[in-house]
């Protein structure tokens, strides 16, 4: 079926949708007093939720920017000393979404650490 078709019968039925959901009365009497059989409302009614459902879902999966990276924390074992003489721990503490997870060790600074929360409260 061509798409201008389809799109003009899909703007048609949303409208009857549209107008029998807001009738106040019921779907079956409104359909008798318009000609239209009850299951064809139905059908249309469902395939239009569907479509706005995956409209929604495509708008939702578009990723938020910034997007976080994840950053691998080194093996107890293969910790080493850095040079500034200050050593990299294993995480103390992890904090954790269902989108990201934070990793934080005990040598973190104050100021760092409220960057990074002020940045995903932000966010």
């Amino acid at each position: 079926m061509d798409q201008q078709v389809n799109d003009i019968r899909i703007s048609q039925w949303a409208a009857i949708v549209l107008e029998a959901n807001n009738s106040g009365t019921s779907k079956k009497k409104w359909c008798e007093e318009h000609g239209i059989r009850l299951r064809k409302l139905y059908y249309w009614q469902r395939k239009l939720r569907l479509k706005e459902a995956e409209r929604i879902g495509n708008a939702m999966m578009v990723p938020a920017e910034p997007a976080f990276a994840e950053l691998k924390v080194p093996a107890a074992e293969a910790i080493q000393p850095q040079s500034g003489g200050t050593q990299i721990s294993a995480p103390e503490l992890v904090l954790e979404t269902d989108r990201c997870r934070l990793l934080i060790g005990s040598n973190i600074r104050e100021e760092t650490l409220r960057t990074v929360m002020k940045v995903i409260l932000d966010a």
